[in-house]
């Protein structure tokens, strides 16, 4: 199924060809991207059109999402953050 979701192409996709992405192909681009940057409503709709089991082996396994992603969805799922990959990859940020 091709993205075709208007609010999603302009807000979250900025750097990519819409037409060219594909809901089940690009899963692994389209799912992090929507949690990192989308509205609310977005989100909703990532997580009924693909469904909890796919959006937790996703987001665990994605080399890189926001913090408040990653704390957004250790709630959700009922884990820990370090259950996401992203997480263990983050660069500490620097004390002032």
């Amino acid at each position: 199924m091709k993205l075709s979701v208007t609010s999603l192409e302009k807000q979250i996709f900025w750097d990519s060809t819409v037409s060219d992405l594909d809901m089940e192909t690009h899963a692994e681009y389209i799912i992090p991207r929507v949690m990192d940057y989308g509205m609310w409503e977005d989100v909703k709709f990532i997580l009924r059109y693909y469904g909890k089991t796919k959006i937790k082996q996703i987001l665990f396994n994605a080399p890189s999402l926001q913090k408040k992603t990653i704390s957004f969805f250790a709630w959700y799922f009922s884990v820990s953050q370090q259950s996401f990959k992203a997480n263990n990859n983050r660069i500490p940020e620097w004390t002032y």
